[in-house]
């Protein structure tokens, strides 16, 4: 009888440790998402910003 309060008792606490590395995991690759999407749409900014000043420079209008 003991035995198995002990294991039920195992088994929670692993339970919620895995579900707290799953969740550090998840809330980790957001972030890191977070800042992919940010670099990348500060570096379309910048070539379009590029684009539209050799465009300019050709004497075309925009």
């Amino acid at each position: 009888m003991k035995t198995t309060d002990w294991r039920k008792k195992l088994e929670v606490r692993h339970r919620s440790t895995r579900e707290d590395a799953e969740r550090a995991v998840r809330e980790s690759l957001e972030r890191n998402l977070d800042i992919v999407r940010r670099d990348h749409a500060r570096s379309v900014e910048e070539w379009l910003e590029k684009k539209r000043q050799e465009f300019l420079s050709k004497g075309y209008r925009i």
